[in-house]
């Protein structure tokens, strides 16, 4: 029994891993019912990513994403963005139905 659950642990955990993108509906969204929107009229992960980085303005080779994330927050669908070039760190906060740039912060490591 400890290997199975030692072996459930261990796939949950690489399944993290290499998930590379997180998909959440936090609670009280879309009604409380737990069910994720129709995201065929969003933008998609690929153009958030895209729009993160022309608004960095870096080179896209040069950007290593953190966090790609759809979230829900009042009312509005957005992904969350996170990605690092070098010491530099960039958030960006992207509406999901249309792209529009809700916030974008830079943080600088010393």
């Amino acid at each position: 029994m400890k290997k199975i659950i030692a072996l459930l642990i261990s796939f949950i955990f690489v399944l993290s891993v290499f998930s590379g993108c997180v998909v959440r509906v936090p609670s009280g969204s879309a009604g409380g019912n737990g069910k994720l929107p129709d995201t065929s009229k969003f933008i998609g992960e690929e153009k958030a990513k895209q729009i993160a980085i022309e608004k960095a303005g870096i080179p896209s080779d040069a950007a290593n994403f953190v966090k790609v994330e759809l979230d829900r927050d009042n009312g509005i669908w957005k992904y969350e963005v996170e990605l690092r070039q070098g010491r530099t760190q960039y958030d960006a906060d992207i509406k999901a139905d249309n792209g529009e740039i809700l916030s974008f912060e830079t943080d600088y490591d010393d």
